[in-house]
């Protein structure tokens, strides 16, 4: 799937705005699956870039595995400061605003 689909995905589970860079759409599509695995009737809020880095908010009703799908997008936050903003390869230089590999 790529970035435009994703997005439309999300906003069909009810988020106000998506907009991410295109090298985060494996994050996001990985946070999405863990989701759905965990909860099918999650509802996703919003997800943007902020400080360099993914925030990806959400809503569950499902207090089974709402710590755990927490903690997994906790997880998957701090991955996006690894992410070229650019290209998707490792970021050997994150700014405050954004990460990039060498090339960038």
């Amino acid at each position: 799937m790529n970035a435009e689909e994703l997005a439309e995905v999300l906003l069909e589970r009810g988020a106000y705005d998506v907009g991410f860079p295109s090298s985060w759409t494996s994050i996001i599509q990985e946070i999405h699956n863990k989701l759905v695995e965990l909860d099918p009737n999650y509802r996703t809020l919003q997800i943007k870039q902020k400080f360099g880095g993914l925030r990806f908010y959400f809503a569950t009703e499902n207090q089974e595995h709402a710590q755990e799908m927490f903690d997994f997008v906790e997880k998957m936050e701090a991955l996006s400061y690894k992410i070229c903003i650019d290209c998707g390869d490792f970021a050997t230089r994150h700014s405050g605003y954004y990460s990039v590999c060498d090339k960038h």
